[in-house]
């Protein structure tokens, strides 16, 4: 069952044995990201809306890759949607007419594509791309992190086309939106975060995507050592401000607190947890992404010898020019043999990351 934000505080605050499904954990996250980015782009979405509409009256090639834009191996259609493993993406970055295209984050059902001006970070679109056999019905549906996102009904008479196949177009003064089939029985949606953007534009973005096989996501450490009966949920790649996020999920395991080496008792089993592990440069950012401010004072210790503060629900342990922000769900015990562990790339160098199947123990 899933709780609402005032009974997952009681149960924080109190060291109940509840903790928050992942689905309510992700919409908290992605929630705080899209206030953020709201308020970020209401000082440029006239000057976005305007940028993108002119784009829309040039002929439709200039939306198009050119030959050293994507691998010459991509395709229009997603051969590999079916059998992707869980945290691969089959999207394509690249650039596209001033658009960056970045593939951000993935689950098992889900991979998640922003689209920005490849001469900034403010977002114009966000593109998921559903898992076949999902559907798309219907005007709501989650982008991957629990927040709901508006496509239009592939129910309804199709009203466009995207590479020749039947598209649907929706909008209003505030919102546009596309729908369309990227692989047999699969959806992909592509919703504006800067205003609405023209039936054309958003055709040409789209037929502007392009999949290739399958490559894992990537995070900035490798880990020797997770704790049994925990696996990743959740991975997100380089995102505006925070280099990696990656959620895990465990059943029988129970809210424990990080300061001390102590687990509650608890009758029967644990609902499911969610721990994570981040990694950012700016914290103040990073907590504006949480579902609840850490709960609990802040009390400064070390973790495996690193200088750290740690509160009720998490961990910051300081590596000078970034921190890694561990979340509720391990024991004192466990956090210090994974952070005496954490083998780090370059988190500012994203082409030094390591392969999430040779970051994470068990995949």
């Amino acid at each position: 069952m899933m709780r609402t934000e005032e009974d997952l505080r009681a149960a924080l605050a109190s060291r109940e044995r509840l903790a928050p499904a992942p689905e309510t954990v992700v919409s908290g996250i992605r929630r705080r990201a899209a206030r953020r980015r709201r308020v970020r782009t209401v000082g440029v979405l006239a000057t976005a809306t305007l940028a993108v509409t002119a784009a829309a009256v040039v002929p439709a090639v200039l939306l198009r890759p050119g030959p050293a834009t994507f691998p010459a191996t991509s395709s229009p259609v997603d051969a590999h949607a079916a059998d992707r493993p869980d945290f691969s993406f089959t999207v394509a970055a690249g650039q596209v007419a001033g658009f960056e295209l970045r593939p951000e984050s993935v689950d098992a059902s889900t991979q998640t594509v922003t689209i920005r001006p490849a001469d900034g970070d403010r977002l114009t679109a966000t593109l998921v791309l559903y898992r076949p056999g999902q559907g798309l019905g219907g005007a709501e549906h989650s982008d991957g992190w629990g927040l709901s996102v508006r496509f239009p009904d592939p129910a309804q008479a199709p009203n466009a086309q995207v590479n020749g196949g039947p598209a649907w177009f929706d909008s209003d003064a505030r919102w546009s939106g596309l729908t369309w089939q990227y692989a047999p029985d699969a959806y992909a949606g592509l919703e504006t975060n800067a205003g609405p953007l023209s039936r054309q534009t958003l055709v040409q973005i789209a037929e502007a995507v392009r999949f290739v096989d399958p490559y894992p996501a990537r995070v900035p450490y490798r880990l020797d050592y997770l704790p049994a009966g925990l696996r990743p949920y959740l991975v997100i790649q380089p995102a505006t401000k925070y280099y990696s996020y990656v959620g895990f999920v465990g059943r029988g395991r129970p809210t424990i607190d990080p300061r001390k080496d102590l687990t509650p008792d608890y009758d029967g089993i644990a609902p499911a947890i969610t721990p994570d592990i981040a990694v950012t440069d700016d914290p103040p950012a990073l907590n504006e992404h949480w579902f609840t401010e850490p709960t609990g004072t802040w009390e400064p210790t070390t973790v495996a010898g690193r200088p750290a503060q740690c509160s009720l629900s998490r961990c910051n342990i300081d590596y000078g020019e970034y921190l890694v922000s561990i979340g509720t769900g391990f024991t004192r015990t466990e956090l210090e043999q994974i952070v005496a562990g954490l083998q780090f790339a370059d988190p500012a160098n994203p082409g030094t990351w390591f392969a999430i199947d040779e970051a994470i123990p068990g995949l």
